[in-house]
């Protein structure tokens, strides 16, 4: 089998391939070994990676070659790699990748023999899921209202979320259930106390305070995990404003997913703003996240910005 994998999401290749290595190849953490090798479309001869794929393996099961940017790759190439997926070697398997939205489809189409992996961003809902899933894979547990906290400190990239997931599973060894107090001490106390400073300023109007931390943020705290908390609270907001009447507070707690601690301060937040307000200041935090995606702003000058139109509305 071979394979064509499409998307942005470089984790579930890399998580892909990995498995793949596992299965065809005997040095499975070695990329040094003779019957791996890795080919750029746009810069290696396509003779020399047929020549790899139709030589006999040396010491593994299968020879297994990784063809990267194949979007990149001539027109003459295009059909050299066509025709051989149409009678490929059963003694190698060959994995072709492309990030570019603009070659998915077309790509999918041309090398139709190859098996299809998507490999998209994960939605908002399954972060969660997932995170819950590698946890579990480290034999450990983790609430849901961790996982949420986790996913809000640091935002949807797979590679980054595995770094926290993995330091934070180091962290709390000795815990069979990884918690909301766990995550806070590892990777969010300051920027919770911050978050929560922060909200308290944008009621008050108080730009000038709120401007002032930001100096030393650099330092400490990274202002995209700041940006995330930010949303986290507003979103909590939101939601509070659309919860059925007459829940108690642990109700409200475990709908919400905060803890107890925080949910007094969360509850009389809420009420100094408007549902209008409320998804305008969201909407401040999300196009200060996109600055920062799309490299139009340094991550300190897109937190500032969002602060001044937080403070403004």
């Amino acid at each position: 089998m071979n394979y064509l994998l499409v998307g942005p999401e470089k984790y579930l290749k890399r998580q892909f391939l990995e498995k793949l290595k596992k299965s065809v190849l005997n040095a499975v953490t070695d990329d040094s070994s003779a019957d791996f090798g890795i080919f750029a479309a746009g810069t290696a001869p396509v003779s020399e990676i047929l020549a790899f794929l139709n030589t006999m393996p040396f010491t593994s099961k299968k020879r297994l070659a990784l063809l990267n940017d194949i979007e990149e790759i001539s027109p003459a190439g295009k059909d050299s790699i066509v025709k051989y997926l149409k009678s490929p070697r059963e003694s190698s398997v060959l994995v072709m990748e492309t990030s570019s939205p603009e070659s998915w489809k077309s790509s999918e189409k041309v090398f139709l023999p190859a098996k299809i992996v998507r490999c998209g961003k994960l939605k908002e809902r399954e972060i969660n899921s997932w995170i819950r899933k590698e946890f579990s894979e480290r034999g450990k547990k983790v609430s849901v209202s961790a996982a949420g906290l986790i996913a809000e400190l640091t935002g949807s990239d797979l590679l980054l979320l595995e770094n926290e997931i993995a330091k934070i599973t180091s962290f709390a060894s000795g815990s069979a259930e990884i918690t909301e107090k766990h995550v806070e001490e590892l990777c969010g106390r300051s920027a919770y106390k911050t978050a929560f400073e922060l909200v308290d300023l944008v009621v008050g109007k108080k730009l000038g305070e709120a401007l002032l931390p930001m100096r030393d943020l650099s330092a400490g705290e990274k202002p995209h995990r700041i940006l995330n908390l930010l949303a986290w609270q507003f979103r909590n907001f939101i939601k509070i404003k659309n919860l059925p009447k007459g829940l108690s507070e642990e109700q409200i707690s475990r709908s919400l997913g905060i803890n107890r601690r925080f949910l007094e301060k969360t509850l009389r937040e809420s009420r100094r703003f408007t549902e209008a307000q409320l998804a305008g200041n969201l909407e401040l935090i999300l196009e200060a996240d996109f600055f920062i995606k799309r490299g139009k702003l340094t991550p300190q000058h897109a937190l500032e910005r969002a602060l001044v139109g937080l403070c403004a509305g």
